[in-house]
Order: structure tokens, then sequence, then C-alpha cells
């Protein structure tokens, strides 16, 4: 999946995680969605993602998006 430039997440109201997002050189957003009252959304797995986009040159970072259902 190096081409991969969007990844779309859906949490509703399970728990999961994201493994592996610093092997998709070519994203360009991850989206995020989900209840408001999942964890997952409200912990550290937003800041890992923002940690991973900073970790890139500036011309291949990504934005990280959540909207909340």
């Amino acid at each position: 999946m190096p081409k991969l430039e969007t990844l779309l997440n859906n949490f509703d109201s399970y728990e999961k995680s994201i493994i592996g997002v610093e092997h998709l050189t070519s994203l360009k957003e991850v989206q995020l969605t989900g209840n408001m009252q999942n964890p997952t959304l409200c912990s550290a797995l937003i800041e890992q993602l923002k940690a991973e986009s900073d970790r890139r040159p500036r011309s291949n970072r990504f934005q990280v998006v959540v909207r909340y259902d």
C-alpha cells in the first residue's frame, strides 16, 4: 500500500489501534470517525499520528482529521 493517500477509520464504539503508518509513505490524510465517548479518539492515538507526520520531511507530512458522530 505504498501509494495510499487517504486512510479512513471508523471507530464506532470499539477501541482500535493503527499500526504501520510509518510505511505509508504517500499518505496525505488520516480521517478518524467515531463516537465521542470512544476512548481511542480521546487517547494518545491522535498524538501518535501527529508525531509520525512531524517526523517526515515537510513535503511528505499528512493531516489528521477527527470527526465525531
